[in-house]
């Protein structure tokens, strides 16, 4: 019987928490990791090594879809809707992007507040 795709990540969950409460790797789940770690040291290697090898292919990629965003005229961020005129996103990701920045400056006045 196949599984759903929400049983699926349920059980993906609770093997991720074993294994990190028993410390050990929550990627290759064989050997034991340092405190404060969820990763052995050689799987955070090959990640890094995969990371570091597809960084400039993924912002080349990134640069050329947003190249082609502007030349049809949508919006740069969601692709889907046209920009608004003089602009280069569409309201509902302007909006979007607006209140997360919102957000986040209020949320570092805090932080600065916090530290004084």
């Amino acid at each position: 019987m196949a599984r759903t795709k929400a049983e699926h990540s349920r059980e993906n969950k609770e093997r991720y928490n074993w294994y990190k409460e028993r410390g050990i790797c929550t990627t290759c789940g064989r050997t034991w990791v340092e405190p404060g770690h969820v990763r052995c040291k050689a799987c955070e290697a090959k990640i890094k090594v995969y990371h570091d090898r597809d960084r400039e292919q993924r912002k080349e990629r990134k640069a050329a879809r947003r190249q082609e965003r502007i030349a049809k005229g949508l919006c740069t961020e969601c692709g889907k809707r046209p920009a608004t005129e003089g602009m280069r996103m569409c309201p509902r990701c302007r909006a979007m992007r607006n209140d997360s920045t919102r957000k986040y400056k209020i949320h570092q006045k805090t932080l600065k507040g916090a530290k004084q």
